[in-house]
Order: structure tokens, then C-alpha cells, then sequence
């Protein structure tokens, strides 16, 4: 499968930027074998004065963050403090889940900045507001659902964000 998915991303003129999920990971053989077709399985970077930060929330068990991917987030906030916004991406919403304070003291690094929080897993869209920022849980993108229809949070899209001036502006592209 992963084959398969490299081949259609191969097509694409612009870079793809990996994140595991829990049918990518979910033991320690599937974990060498990401890092070995990709590398890194949690990492930052700065676009346009942007800093993306990507987690992986299978690192720990019961969709969690390690203390070391934990120290690896708040050394990037650390280390990027004036970036006119930062993004964390995660497959799990592990905002919702017991993280031992790890996710919460990520929390309290980004309170002071410009931010938004983007998960999947759930295939429910789902739109929230913590502390000023934007925490969002995308409906399918791709994988399956009942597709129940908008009102019910369950539609197949992707999701397009454009950085403006005043930060981001997303639309959700109904597939």
C-alpha cells in the first residue's frame, strides 16, 4: 500500500510532507520500516516565515507523545519564537485523550502565539476553540466512512489552507 500511495504522490509537482497515522505505525517493525522509507517520523520546519511542526501520536502507547518528542516540540517553539504563525500537525486528536500532561504542557508553549491544531483519525469533522487558537479534526480524507453528509460532520475531502496577513483561511474541497 505504501507503494502504491508513493506512486501517486511521485506525480505531484510540489513536496509532500509525510505523517504516520495508526495504520503506518502501530508496532515496533512497521515504526523501522516508516523510518527507512521516510525518515523521521516527528519533525519541524519553516516555510514563509511559518513553522510547521508534524507529531507522530503512535509514538507512545494509547495515541500519545513520548517525553522525547514532548522535549522536541518545546524546543521548536523555543527555537522559533517570532514565526508569524506556527501549525502542529497530528493524526490523532490527542488533545482529547490523557497524554500524562505532555500534550497540555505543548498547550501552554503555544498560548502565547499564533497558532492552529490539525488531527484526523476520528473521519468526523470536527471544529474547536482552545485557548484563542483553532483545533480542527478533518472529516475523511480519503479513507472510509458512512459519509453520513455535512451535518454530521461526515463527508470525504481534502482540505486546502491559504496563509493570509491575518493567518490561515481553510476550505474543505468536498471530494
Amino acid at each position: 500500500e505504501w507503494d502504491g500511495v508513493n506512486q501517486i504522490i511521485s506525480g505531484l509537482d510540489m513536496p509532500f510532507f509525510y505523517l504516520p497515522g495508526n495504520h503506518d505505525i502501530t508496532n515496533k517493525v512497521m515504526e523501522k520500516e516508516w523510518e527507512k522509507r521516510y525518515g523521521r517520523r516527528y519533525y519541524n520546519f519553516v516555510y514563509k516565515n511559518t513553522l510547521f511542526i508534524t507529531l507522530d501520536s503512535n509514538d507512545d502507547d494509547d495515541h500519545n507523545l513520548t517525553e522525547k518528542q514532548t522535549n522536541f516540540v518545546l524546543e521548536s517553539l523555543n527555537s522559533h519564537p517570532d514565526v508569524r504563525w506556527t501549525f502542529i500537525f497530528m493524526h490523532h486528536p490527542i488533545w482529547k485523550y490523557d497524554t500524562g500532561g505532555r500534550f497540555q504542557s505543548i498547550q501552554t508553549a503555544l498560548k502565547n502565539r499564533k497558532h492552529t491544531v490539525i488531527a484526523g483519525h476520528e473521519h468526523r469533522y470536527h471544529h474547536s476553540v482552545q485557548d484563542g487558537a483553532n483545533y480542527y479534526t478533518l472529516a475523511t480524507t480519503g479513507g472510509g466512512s458512512a459519509l453520513l453528509g455535512e451535518n454530521f460532520g461526515r463527508f470525504d475531502h481534502i482540505t486546502w489552507m491559504t496563509m493570509t496577513d491575518n493567518g490561515p483561511v481553510m476550505a474543505n474541497l468536498k471530494l
